[in-house]
């Protein structure tokens, strides 16, 4: 997402089993003309996806397959489009769909990058009209953090693309001296904002490698990686290690 960060001002990113969205995963077709092997390794992927969305293994793997068919089309958008581009990203629920997102003239504007959408991903597009553009909403956030930071109120802030926001998590014992800096035009409120009162923010616990950057990118510019890994907080130990 382009995220920004600013020094004491840690950005928060959510994980969830979309995370699987980074991978590559051989459809059953390939298994069955031997890739095999590959498909064993990614078959946990996929019925952790399958578990989670309420949907076959079959059905996970395909939607896996389809997640990286388009590679070249967000970075694309994003760099011919930025006074409009609000997003791409990937619904699961209630069904499929590639989301991608304009401030205005949404279905003319796709129409220009059909060199980017492959056949079997274009029933799966959707064009949605959303209020600001990622480069707006990057602002926002960065006015936002930069104006936090300089209160000396610690936060984690980051896009939601798909509600079309900035997020900010503040502890609920800085929500006074936050409403005070507001009111007295010290923090800079961008008018799409939603706050979350926590009882403590997000803290590092471990260096991970997470693998080598990739060309593809994700959920309104993420870069995929071709790894990553999850460390169990209690034990310290690294649980699971996936690479591409």
């Amino acid at each position: 997402m382009n995220f920004i960060k600013n020094r004491k001002f840690r950005l928060l990113v959510t994980i969830a089993v979309s995370i699987v969205m980074l991978f590559g995963v051989p459809s059953i077709a390939a298994a069955e003309s031997g890739n095999s092997e590959a498909a064993i390794l990614n078959l946990p992927l996929a019925e952790m996806y399958a578990e989670h969305f309420g949907v076959t293994v079959d059905e996970a793997l395909h939607r896996l397959q389809l997640q990286n068919a388009f590679p070249d089309l967000e970075p694309e958008i994003t760099k011919s489009e930025p006074e409009t581009f609000g997003g791409l990203w990937l619904q699961h629920k209630p069904e499929f769909k590639v989301i991608v997102a304009f401030t205005l003239n949404g279905e003319n504007t796709i129409t220009k990058y059909s060199d980017y959408i492959p056949e079997e991903i274009a029933p799966y597009i959707e064009v949605r009209t959303v209020e600001k553009s990622l480069v707006e909403l990057l602002n926002d956030q960065e006015k936002l953090a930069q104006s936090v930071e300089a209160q000396g109120i610690k936060a984690d802030s980051w896009l939601n693309i798909g509600d079309n926001r900035v997020e900010i998590n503040i502890r609920t014992s800085d929500k006074n001296a936050y409403d005070i800096a507001v009111n007295e035009g010290k923090i800079v409120q961008p008018d799409k904002l939603n706050i979350n009162l926590v009882e403590s923010l997000t803290q590092p616990v471990a260096d991970l490698y997470g693998g080598l950057k990739l060309k593809a990118w994700l959920f309104g510019g993420l870069h995929a990686t071709s790894g990553f890994s999850v460390i169990e907080v209690a034990t310290g130990k690294v649980r699971l290690k996936q690479n591409a």
